[in-house]
């Protein structure tokens, strides 16, 4: 028997955007946890997510101030939330959406690589594209296309 498997388990973080709950979150996803964010900041707790997230763990975040009260995640509603929380236990679900990022994630770098641009690899469902500064190649003239 494995202790830190925690596959089976949900872990509430408080303070989990900052750096000892942070830290603690990310050592509970890679165990195995999904894991739940709780921190004040909208976009540290979203980060957060995100992090834990491209490293292949499952994690919701939502901004609350536990000493005083607790809202919906980014004002999603409370059927959302449901659904959310109901799809973290959906082993099938989310093994067959890991599979659609991984295909189309490297199919959509290697289009962006094909641009003649550079993608570095991610683990996540995001890509970082950078974009040269040359006088015909760069971000203004990608956003005006």
């Amino acid at each position: 028997m494995n202790i830190f498997d925690l596959t089976s388990k949900v872990a509430i973080v408080t303070g989990g955007n900052g750096t000892l709950g942070g830290g603690m979150a990310h050592a509970l996803a890679a165990a195995g946890a999904k894991v739940i964010v709780l921190g004040r900041n909208p976009e540290t707790v979203a980060a957060r997510v995100d992090e834990i997230k491209s490293k292949g763990g499952t994690a919701l975040g939502f901004v609350a101030d536990v000493l005083n009260r607790v809202r919906g995640p980014f004002n999603v509603s409370t059927p959302a939330i449901e659904a959310g929380l109901a799809a973290l236990g959906d082993r099938k679900f989310i093994e067959k959406t890991r599979k659609h990022n991984d295909t189309w994630l490297a199919w959509t770098r290697k289009k962006i690589i094909d641009l003649g641009l550079n993608a570095p690899e991610s683990a996540g469902n995001f890509l970082l594209v950078q974009f040269p500064s040359a006088p015909d190649q760069n971000t203004p003239i990608a956003e005006a296309a």
